[in-house]
């Protein structure tokens, strides 16, 4: 059978573009695992020539070299035109960097909230869901031109929260606990604050040992709180010294046997 030449060519493109594809992937792949052994030089050099052809996530991670001064000398407008090109490219987490920029304003680029905050909710339908709990937190403090809005960032902190964003959960969590936005509940305070610590988020961990030591209206449980202070690991001294401190007095104050007790 007589293969027609247009066929033939399109077959033909296709086998290219998946073969274009594969060497893109697996260099991609080889420049994630270089940044993050810090071997920046090899990520620079991996995703310089992707990000030339149009990978978006080439372009994204030579901006993060760019915006830092890895590898390269500091170049926040260059950064930014990395971000808004694999941004359009559809790249979730640039589309979140290129957002927080514009959200922010810098030396680099005019602010422009509105514009910003689009590239953000846009990032958080493409999966990046802790764009949804930046926004709520501009609407929480009330910054970049926004009126502050508890009840605005409360809803925003939730939607990132049902999606599984453990930020997100703890701050819906103590939105909960403080009354912020929507009414106190002890319970849903808990709840939420839960899953977050549950994900290893360390504020929350810690958040929920000072909830059970002082049983803020839960009750007091010093068992639980020792659990939930034991599995705090945070990279600030302070934070970490606090812990120690609160974990040196509850084994003090408790049964061994009690001391062992489970978080959930």
């Amino acid at each position: 059978m007589i293969v027609p030449i247009r066929l033939s060519y399109l077959v033909l493109l296709c086998a290219s573009l998946m073969t274009v594809q594969q060497a893109w992937a697996g260099a991609v792949e080889d420049a994630r695992v270089a940044y993050l052994r810090k071997d920046y030089s090899t990520a620079l050099s991996l995703w310089r020539p992707l990000a030339e052809q149009g990978n978006a996530e080439a372009q994204r991670g030579l901006g993060i070299l760019y915006e830092n001064g890895r590898a390269v000398a500091k170049d926040g407008k260059l950064a930014t035109d990395l971000f808004r090109k694999a941004a359009l490219g559809g790249d979730a987490e640039a589309e979140y960097r290129f957002g927080l920029r514009l959200v922010m304003g810098t030396d680099d680029v005019a602010r422009d909230t509105a514009e910003g905050l689009n590239w953000l909710v846009k990032s958080g339908e493409h999966g990046h869901f802790n764009s949804f709990t930046r926004i709520g937190d501009i609407y929480r403090i009330g910054k970049y031109g926004l009126a502050k809005d508890l009840v605005q960032a409360t809803s925003w902190f939730r939607k990132a929260a049902d999606l599984g964003d453990p930020e997100g959960q703890a701050w819906l969590g103590w939105a909960y606990h403080y009354g912020m936005g929507i009414p106190q509940d002890a319970n849903g305070a808990v709840s939420w604050l839960t899953k977050a610590g549950e994900h290893g988020y360390t504020p929350a961990q810690m958040e929920l040992g000072e909830i059970f030591e002082r049983g803020d209206g839960v009750g007091v449980d010093k068992p639980k709180a020792l659990c939930w202070y034991r599995k705090v690991k945070s990279d600030f001294p302070s934070a970490q010294a606090i812990v120690s401190a609160a974990v040196a007095r509850l084994e003090l104050e408790i049964t061994s046997g009690a001391s062992e007790a489970h978080c959930d």
